[in-house]
């Protein structure tokens, strides 16, 4: 799906005081996932992955749709480069995947992984660099207790628990 410079967007960079990695409001985040659902009827999609990086009890008391839950450095190596059709796939969204990841506060776990997962994405494309695989991976500002919060967000892109 080709994009045209003058598409208004809906990301941000770093903001004063954020982690040295770029990252996303809850806001936004339910804007893009919203028009992912919009885009997903209409036969297009504007690929957006959500990751949850606490842990699977966590997960299972609620988290953001569609989010998979990836805890470890093993599981985001396993899932984005050595899950078989699916991480061509991913991989084929190129630059129009962003990858969005949080945990709790988006303070700890998301971060680390997130910090993982672009090492071994440069280490795996390194004859290529500066290219990498997955070159949008943003962090959910605030994580899932912001989210949470979010009354605006909560009735449409967020899953109860069990």
């Amino acid at each position: 799906m080709e994009r045209s410079a003058s598409e208004p967007t809906l990301l941000c960079t770093l903001a004063p005081g954020s982690p040295p990695m770029s990252s996303i409001t809850c806001e936004q985040l339910a804007q893009l996932l919203l028009l992912q659902e919009e885009e997903g009827r209409c036969g297009t999609s504007r690929e957006v992955l959500v990751v949850d990086c606490r842990f699977p009890f966590e997960y299972e008391g609620g988290h953001v749709r569609g989010a998979v839950n990836l805890f470890t450095e093993a599981h985001v190596r396993d899932y984005f480069f050595f899950g078989g059709a699916a991480s061509v796939a991913r991989v084929a969204a190129g630059p129009y995947l962003t990858v969005v990841l949080y945990c709790e506060f988006s303070s700890h776990r998301a971060p680390k992984c997130a910090q993982y997962l672009r090492s071994l994405d440069r280490k795996l494309n390194l004859l290529r660099y500066p290219l990498v695989s997955y070159p949008r991976v943003l962090l959910l500002r605030g994580g899932y207790s912001s989210f949470f919060k979010h009354d605006q967000v909560r009735p449409r892109t967020r899953t109860h628990g069990r």
